[in-house]
């Protein structure tokens, strides 16, 4: 009944037990479980930006703590690397999604060589 599914021939069953009370029950019952799901998936969402956001900020920090130009790029091309690799696990979308899986091209340097 949370779900909303089909709560109109439920209602009317109960309905002719005690009217007042059945309308009342309804109308709470429905309201508080909307609440409940919409506090769950609000938190769901609001764990998941936190996660990123503390991902995001700890490879700035590696980035960042890097001392010279050569370790701050090799800490990029480690960051991209796990991208890629995040990427690549994700499953494809549907044609419907509105949007698909990017295909990343790397240029490669020869002259530069990560630890």
């Amino acid at each position: 009944m949370i779900t909303l599914d089909d709560w109109g021939n439920i209602y009317a069953d109960a309905r002719g037990l005690s009217p007042i009370t059945t309308g009342a029950y309804f109308v709470s019952f429905i309201m508080l479980g909307t609440m409940i799901m919409l506090n769950l998936f609000i938190g769901v969402i609001t764990s998941s930006m936190t996660e990123m956001h503390a991902e995001l900020e700890k490879e700035t920090v590696q980035i960042v703590a890097a001392r010279n130009p050569h370790e701050q790029i090799a800490a990029i091309e480690r960051a991209l690397h796990s991208l890629r690799l995040s990427l690549d696990t994700m499953p494809p979308s549907s044609p419907d999604a509105g949007f698909s899986k990017p295909v990343i091209h790397t240029p490669v340097n020869p002259h530069h060589q990560t630890s």
